[in-house]
């Protein structure tokens, strides 16, 4: 009879031979990081989505093949070609019983608008920069957001994970970088992204200035960006992250930081998730004019038990919130409240 080390020896040498990739297949052998819980009599096995094989954007499998990624966990999930809007939005068809529904999701930046030709005909909308006053309309609901690495970014989790929770690894007080928009991209689009990458850009070089001429506590970050995997390290060795806003009010950088577990003083959000941020557990809000956002990060790096307790609030957040498998669940439960409402 083989013993335990002779069951052992095939799965370590698999091990070894997938080295870093490791991570995202023993992930992927695990259960859903979420239960899933239908309403009524709704069974995860009744549901099956047809998921588009192109997107109107290709660059928007950025925000959707992670939620993709999710529902595979959940429901049978095969591709098909799908007529898509040009637009920043896919639809995909969820079937039930004998029924196919349109559902939306959007992935816009613009808050304060909706496609309406995808609406028109749509089960349900998920907005992911949903605004917090809601848009009129119980069918268009939170579509929470995703992290910037897509679903492979779920292999490095645990590395950051581990440097952030050593002492001895941390190097900065605040950390932070932000772009800043050039005159030039300013004055393309139309005038409202005009008028938004100019505010944008005011409320980003305010607050660099404002922490690099300050001298009460080390400031890592300023305008310039750094490839993603260093970006995530150096935000993981930091005591303080700072968010401030871009094209949208989130941004891939806010999800990122609540899933490595950080200490977050951010720019007030105009948008939402599902449920909210609470502003003083899971995240600090400053002031819109900025005026005490010094005092705010010089208070989290001076309070330690209030930032170690602020670190392990954002990181329960995304582990119960923004997981890919906990969005994929959140959207199916969703779709099965929507269907339970129907005449």
């Amino acid at each position: 009879m083989m013993n335990r080390r002779g069951l052992l020896r095939p799965l370590h040498s698999l091990k070894k031979a997938l080295g870093r990739g490791w991570g995202l297949l023993e992930s992927e052998l695990r259960r859903p990081s979420r239960r899933l819980n239908l309403c009524g009599l709704k069974q995860a096995r009744d549901f099956s989505i047809k998921w588009p094989n192109h997107y109107g954007w290709t660059q928007g499998s950025k925000w959707v093949d992670t939620i993709r990624s999710g529902m595979q966990r959940y429901v049978a999930v095969t591709e098909g070609d799908l007529p898509q809007s040009s637009n920043t939005a896919i639809r995909f068809l969820l079937s039930y019983g004998r029924m196919e529904y349109s559902v939306i999701i959007d992935y816009s930046d613009n808050h304060q608008t909706v496609f309406e030709d995808c609406l028109a005909d749509c089960l349900l909308y998920f907005k992911m920069q949903f605004r917090k006053e809601g848009y009129g309309d119980p069918r268009i609901v939170p579509g929470q957001y995703v992290l910037c690495g897509g679903p492979n970014m779920y292999r490095c989790l645990p590395r950051l994970r581990r440097i952030r929770n050593d002492p001895a690894r941390i190097q900065f007080g605040v950390c932070g970088r932000f772009g800043l928009y050039s005159d030039q991209d300013i004055a393309s689009g139309s005038p409202s992204w005009q008028e938004r990458k100019s505010a944008v850009r005011s409320v980003r070089a305010n607050a660099i200035s404002a922490l690099e001429i300050q001298e009460r506590f080390c400031y890592q970050g300023g305008d310039k960006m750094l490839p993603l995997m260093p970006s995530l390290t150096e935000a993981a060795t930091a005591k303080v992250c700072l968010d401030l806003p871009g094209r949208g009010p989130f941004c891939f950088r806010l999800v990122d930081y609540l899933s490595i577990g950080s200490c977050i003083v951010a720019y007030p959000h105009e948008t939402t998730f599902h449920p909210a941020l609470v502003d003083g557990k899971h995240i600090a809000y400053c002031r819109p004019d900025l005026s005490d956002l010094v005092d705010l990060c010089q208070y989290y790096l001076t309070h330690d038990r209030e930032r170690r307790d602020m670190i392990k609030a954002s990181r329960d957040f995304f582990d119960t919130n923004l997981h890919k498998d906990c969005i994929a669940a959140y959207y199916l439960e969703c779709l099965g409240t929507r269907l339970d409402g129907l005449p």
